[in-house]
């Protein structure tokens, strides 16, 4: 049987399947899942209760049909519901427990809200370009927690272009849900550090494409001047003069001709 962390991640995988904004959910499914867990979840207010559904699953025959509800309310009685089978003559209408159209969802919204409450941010969280931003994460760098519901596996959060699932940040404890803030921290230190070696290493890769062009320019300069001199002896001029970098007749002929 699942335990609370499992329904969890469960939930937010439907959540995920069903869009990633709303998923709902009646008594007949709810009769799948743990009732401890869903007592648990509906007491940290992540599963909620709304407004009864108004099509079930028919139970009239073996066709299982989703159809729809009606209810019928006389006073001084209970209120009835049934569904009327419009597909078979010998069944026409049958009766639904009351209790069955009670639903219960589970938001990104109302998630959102949890994490901002774990996270310490008084801000309600607020949704941009497909995601939710919940708050400034504040460690040794800043960044922006984010909360993506259209992953393709799992709702992910996402700090500094980092990603991990929710349900390794966000766990519950035995008591109540706790948020990882320590994590969250590292995801936005090591987002920016990556960010710092990808534009490092682009600068570079700029210079070096610089140092080639300045090499081919001298390569056609030389061979205008010196028709006779082949790429041996060109790019052994090039390495003893400044434009060289202290680089090697072998690398320099190599690359001197690479922009042509």
């Amino acid at each position: 049987m699942m335990n609370v962390n499992e329904t969890f991640a469960f939930l937010l995988g439907q959540l995920v399947y069903a869009g990633g904004d709303v998923l709902k959910f009646n008594a007949d499914h709810r009769d799948d899942l743990p009732s401890e867990c869903l007592t648990v979840l509906e007491s940290c207010n992540i599963v909620q209760k709304t407004n009864p559904t108004n099509s079930l699953v028919c139970d009239g025959c073996e066709q299982q049909c989703d159809m729809p509800v009606q209810i019928r309310t006389v006073t001084n009685k209970p209120t009835r519901a049934f569904i009327v089978c419009d597909k078979r003559d010998d069944i026409g209408r049958v009766q639904v427990d009351i209790e069955r159209l009670n639903q219960w969802q589970v938001t990104a919204h109302q998630i959102t809200q949890i994490v901002a409450n774990l996270s310490g941010h008084s801000k309600a969280p607020i949704q941009k370009n497909g995601m939710w931003q919940i708050g400034l994460i504040q460690g040794n760098h800043v960044g922006m927690l984010l909360l993506d519901f259209h992953s393709d596996d799992c709702t992910q959060c996402v700090v500094n272009e980092q990603r991990a699932p929710l349900v390794e940040v966000m766990t519950f404890n035995g008591n109540d849900f706790k948020l990882d803030v320590e994590r969250l921290k590292k995801m936005a230190t090591k987002g920016v550090q990556s960010a710092g070696i990808s534009i490092k290493r682009e600068v570079q890769k700029a210079a070096t494409q610089a140092l080639y062009s300045h090499w081919h320019e001298e390569y056609k300069k030389i061979t205008n001047e010196h028709p006779k001199y082949n790429d041996e002896k060109i790019s052994d001029l090039i390495s003893k003069s400044a434009l060289g970098r202290g680089k090697s007749p072998e690398y320099i002929r190599k690359n001197m001709k690479t922009q042509k």
